[in-house]
């Protein structure tokens, strides 16, 4: 990669550090019929910007910065040449402790061959956001309050009046300040989609808002009635506008989505009454009376404000939402109209990470279908220039969401570079004593002063060594390993337990949503534990791989110490069971799903007392249950490490069957309705599942240089489905009778493959119409026979049952 020579300066207006400020740039100019290349614009912001080429919404960004590195994005532009063209830029600066960012100061930056960012910029004098709205929720930034009478004419096109725009100041040069060194965007830029056909109206009326301080609020307690005075005209012509026609009352429309969206709402209203308000709120649920905006729970409205205000001028007023909003539901009430108002459109421009739907999976069950095509569509809402726990409230990367995340992506998406991403960054805002925020990067400080959740350093650990596995790319671990040592050191000064154990980590020992799985402050607790003894594995082989054999060693002697002592210390022999916590040295009443799993998923204790937990692992009530279906990912997983596909197969079909009864588009926070969010990406291991353990298809080596493909029925009468991987696509199908089982694979050039098929002692073993000998079995099993690894291209496989 060249490296960028700036000339460049970054430029702002008015206050630095203003809370909850906008800026609206502009820049107009002609591009010669002899420049017929298309030009590469590089841009950055402090803090978010969206980029319009003659009205035209372009791409926005940055992707999320450190305080180390300040990124920038590159963007192709296609110009005009035959009149002016005009670029805007609208760059927010919450200057608010975010999930997702750092303060720093207002600023921007634009470079395009010689048009670059300078005094000669305009910036309007008003900007149309009030800067007293309130934040949406304390992980993002604000709802939007926006006065389309401050917007300045020429704002996106068009001629401009002189007295409300003034030349933009120069704050300092490209790569000075507080951005002194400077990154290109490692990942690519957003997509969008514009949805409208998808949506319907689906209710209107009268409407009187209840109380409340914000927007949000005053809707939440909205009063809905049927509609008795004014006029909702609806023509049979969707292209054709809706009109408002008010009666001294306020009136509202309820927009139905079709399914969870996210992106950025643009409205488009005309008529004279200038002075009068759209309130929007946004919603994932809606129930009879009460108005989609804001977060239910348990029936009451949380603290979140997710709703925006936008007062209109007379004539046309366009609203384009600068924040991201994710919904089902959208809800528009109109209040103080004087006449009537044509509502041209209503529509959400779609915003997420670019993907490509590369990997598929079907099968005979329609609902497992259904299942793994939610899952996939609820990841895509995830992704955005980060793994995001939801696209609404929050939007923010926390390591436990984000380690299932990037599995699934490479498996449905074919994309590791957001993993890559989301590794490097979590280390390049790690603090000096080691220690890793639990989500971020960003100001998770400012939120929960020094509170850690110690599992999730765990667990960023352990996705470093999942990418090397899915990408064979040894480079990151390597870059990244004096990280992981330093993590682990900082993990080392809560060792104090026997054997290495951490004990007494402090406030938030996060495991799930369950009763006594997330806390645990003082004593040893044993989902930690297990997950630090398998963080200790994951950075032994980084070591080893690394060249580093004597930190390898270290490591290895510090996870079998802590493994034997764990197991000493929390087994109940009476009980059978792994108890969750040792406090004051006695071990706690409570054992749960969530330990016993974990214990078998990494390989710990002895045979006898895994064969104990196994048995009752799904049957015995007395154990705490898993509370999500974050966590049922780690159960799922500790089923199938013990052979008992059929019995996960029902649990899937069982709980997130659950939730495809209820209608839901994407997989929820919890398996509990309308409590939590209704878009959770860490809800998505069943689509991971469903292509590594019955379709079959998983990695014997890093990168799928050896593709082991080892099918698992269960019940089904067929699958097929295609799994992406670095060198191409793995594509397999197999149909189960009972007379035969056949499966069919093709793997790209280059890649070993090796089979494992269900088969009993008496079948008989077909390759591409010839017997199998029996020196091509490497290992046989009542159920499944294992053979030698072949070199890949492909291949017909059958098992003639009975023989």
């Amino acid at each position: 990669m060249t490296e960028l020579t700036w000339y460049a300066k970054w430029i702002w207006s008015g206050p630095a550090a203003e809370q909850n400020s906008y800026r609206i740039f502009r820049k107009s100019f002609d591009w010669p019929t002899d420049r017929s290349c298309i030009p590469v614009a590089y841009i950055s912001a402090d803090y978010q910007y969206k980029l319009y080429l003659n009205g035209r919404l372009l791409t926005n960004g940055p992707a999320p910065s450190t305080r180390v590195r300040q990124t920038y994005d590159v963007v192709p532009i296609t110009l005009s040449t035959d009149q002016a063209n005009v670029i805007t830029v609208v760059v927010s600066y919450p200057h608010a402790p975010l999930f997702s960012g750092f303060r720093n100061r207002g600023g921007f930056l634009f470079q395009m061959d010689d048009i670059v960012s300078d005094a000669s910029w305009l910036v309007a004098v008003e900007q149309p956001w009030d800067k007293s709205s309130q934040r949406t929720s304390v992980q993002q930034g604000f709802a939007e309050y926006y006065d389309a009478r401050k917007e300045p004419q020429g704002a996106f096109g068009g001629d401009i009046i002189g007295d409300e725009w003034r030349h933009a100041d120069i704050v300092c040069d490209a790569n000075d300040g507080a951005w002194p060194l400077l990154e290109e965007r490692d990942i690519p830029q957003p997509t969008f989609r514009r949805i409208d056909r998808e949506m319907r109206m689906l209710e209107w009326g009268n409407c009187t808002p209840g109380n409340g301080d914000t927007v949000s609020q005053r809707m939440q307690d909205e009063a809905l009635r049927p509609l008795t005075r004014g006029v909702v005209k609806r023509s049979a012509d969707p292209s054709e506008p809706v009109e408002i026609v008010p009666d001294g009352d306020d009136l509202y429309v309820t927009y139905d989505f079709g399914q969870e969206v996210s992106g950025f709402v643009k409205v488009c209203v005309e008529g004279d009454n200038s002075g009068a308000v759209l309130d929007l709120g946004y919603g994932e649920v809606l129930r009879i009376g009460e108005t989609a905006s804001g977060f239910y729970l348990t029936g009451r409205a949380s603290e979140l404000n997710y709703a925006d205000q936008v007062t209109l001028r007379d004539g046309v007023t366009v609203f384009r939402g600068f924040a991201h909003r994710a919904f089902r539901y959208m809800r528009i009430a109109f209040r103080g109209l004087v006449s009537p108002l044509k509502i041209h459109f209503v529509t959400l421009v779609e915003s997420t990470y670019p993907v490509n739907r590369l990997g598929s999976f079907a099968c005979s069950d329609a609902r497992l279908e259904q299942i793994w095509e939610i899952g996939r569509r609820t990841l895509q809402l995830c992704m955005d220039d980060r793994y995001m726990d939801c696209p609404w409230r929050e939007r923010a990367q926390w390591i436990g969401d984000a380690r299932v995340e990037a599995i699934a992506a490479a498996m449905c998406f074919g994309d590791t570079l957001l993993h890559a991403r989301f590794l490097r960054k979590t280390a390049e805002a790690q603090y000096a004593d080691g220690r890793t925020d639990p989500v971020g990067p960003g100001e998770w400080d400012e939120h929960q002063k020094d509170h850690p959740i110690h599992g999730f350093t765990c667990l960023w650990i352990a996705s470093i060594w999942d990418y090397y596995q899915l990408t064979a790319d040894g480079d990151l671990p390597e870059q990244l390993l004096p990280a992981v040592l330093r993590s682990l050191d900082w993990l080392q000064t809560y060792a104090t337990g026997p054997g290495g154990l951490l004990a007494d980590v402090g406030p938030w020992n996060f495991t799930d949503w369950a009763p006594g799985l997330s806390g645990q402050p003082t004593g040893i607790a044993a989902p930690l534990n297990l997950f630090y003894i398998d963080a200790l594995r994951a950075a032994s082989r980084m070591a080893a791989f690394a060249g580093d054999t004597d930190v390898a060693a270290s490591l290895d002697m510090r996870r079998d110490l802590a493994a034997n002592s764990f197991v000493d210390l929390f087994w109940n022999d009476t009980r059978g069971v792994f108890v969750d916590a040792i406090v004051n040295g006695v071990q706690s009443e409570t054992a749960s799903q969530h330990v016993s799993s974990l214990v078998l998923l990494f390989g710990l204790g002895t045979p006898s007392q895994r064969a104990r937990i196994a048995s009752w692992l799904l049957t015995d009530s007395s154990l705490t249950q898993v509370g999500s279906p974050y966590f049922s990912f780690y159960l799922l997983g500790a089923l199938y490490s013990i052979g008992k596909h059929d019995a996960a197969l029902d649990f899937i079909g069982d709980k997130w069957g659950m939730m495809l009864d209820a209608g839901a588009t994407s997989w929820w926070e919890t398996f509990v309705n309308d409590t939590t969010s209704h878009c959770h990406a860490w809800s998505i291991g069943p689509t991971i599942d469903l292509l590594t353990e019955y379709l079959g298809v998983s990695a014997g080596e890093p990168g799928f240089a050896l593709v082991k493909v080892a099918p698992h029925p269960s019940g089904l009468a067929w699958a097929k489905g295609v799994v992406p991987i670095p060198s191409g696509d793995v594509v397999c199908s197999w149909r189960d009778t009972p007379e035969r089982f056949t499966l069919d694979i093709s793997t790209p050039v280059g890649i070993h493959l090796q089979a494992t098929l269900p088969a009993g002692p008496n079948d008989t073993i077909i390759v591409d119409s010839e017997p199998l000998t029996e020196d091509a079995i490497t290992n046989r099993t009542s159920s499944s026979v294992e053979l030698c690894v072949m070199p890949g291209s492909g291949y017909r496989f059958e098992v003639l049952k009975g023989g």
